[in-house]
């Protein structure tokens, strides 16, 4: 499936994701994607999929939920696909609700992404480092992808795109909950005077297992460096559709290819589809599998950077 959802979100309200890439194709290898390691590092833009069908599974499920807000994200950067400026205006002319993307800023570099993204009603982006060694850190992008070029691309396009400009900043604990960092990033996030701005942190395992959350008391904190900002601690998935799936399996497969399930959260979708032994059927075929994180019990099928129960 192209889309997944829809999911409750407090920026976007019933957001209808969309994944126009194959799962982990990315410019980046996060050490907090909820998709596990990056196994397909990229930054050439081509069509991986139909996209009148990825359309006709859209136009099923608008017509079938209530949705707010289309957002493309998924399986990796979306800016990687070549049809996203396609996709974008047809939603926004068929279905009139607003479509939101997410991108990790390492395209927005030209006349054509402008031109591609200039259509989406709100362009998120992150922030989490205001220095080249924090960002090779925290972000492991591609050899090509400079920090200094990355700012710049993203001011640029700020300043060009007529839209909403939203930017998150994740608060990483080891990594940039420093006075220092979060200075830093502040100075950068003035210059692109972005139209709302969202602290978050790490609720699910990412890549780098070591990560936990930042604490309450660290967030505000950050939101005292930072200035005017949403704290979005979200730790529980609050109530993700899976009535468009055909059965438990295909519903905890499929959403476990795009974060990790808590096991009663994958538990409360098989009581829904009344399909016991699911979870463990997936387990012993080898297409999930179990990773601790904190005090819970995760399912996932990325590659993460610690040691699986």
């Amino acid at each position: 499936m192209y889309t997944y959802g829809p999911i409750p979100s407090r920026r976007l309200g019933r957001s209808l994701g969309v994944s126009l890439i194959p799962p982990k194709t990315c410019s980046f290898d996060c050490v907090f994607c909820q998709l596990g390691k990056t196994t397909r590092m990229k930054t050439e833009k081509k069509s991986y999929y139909s996209k009148t069908t990825v359309l006709q599974e859209i136009e099923r499920r608008m017509q079938s939920e209530e949705v707010d807000t289309i957002t493309f994200g998924g399986d990796g950067e979306p800016c990687l696909s070549s049809d996203l400026e396609w996709l974008i205006a047809r939603c926004r002319h068929q279905f009139r609700k607003p479509v939101a993307v997410f991108t990790n800023g390492s395209f927005l570099s030209s006349k054509a992404e402008l031109q591609a993204l200039a259509k989406a009603d709100i362009v998120i982006s992150r922030l989490n480092s205001g220095n080249p060694q924090l960002f090779h850190q925290i972000h492991r992008p591609l050899r090509a992808i400079s920090f200094d070029q990355r700012i710049e691309n993203m001011i640029d396009f700020r300043w060009k795109y007529e839209g909403q400009f939203w930017l998150e900043v994740m608060i990483l604990p080891g990594l940039n909950d420093t006075d220092k960092a979060l200075m830093e990033i502040r100075k950068i996030m003035n210059s692109l005077a972005p139209d709302k701005l969202f602290i978050t942190t790490p609720n699910r395992p990412g890549t780098d297992l070591s990560i936990k959350p930042a604490s309450t008391e660290t967030l505000l904190h950050a939101q005292e460096i930072l200035g005017r900002s949403e704290i979005l601690d979200d730790r529980d998935m609050g109530g993700v559709q899976v009535r468009s799936y055909a059965d438990a399996k295909t519903a905890i497969r499929e959403i476990t290819q795009r974060f990790p399930l808590k096991v009663e959260e994958a538990v409360a979708i098989e009581t829904g589809y009344t399909q016991s032994g699911s979870i463990a059927a997936l387990i012993d075929e080898g297409l999930i599998r179990e990773i601790e994180y904190g005090d819970e019990i995760f399912l996932t099928t990325g590659e993460f950077q610690d040691v699986l129960v």
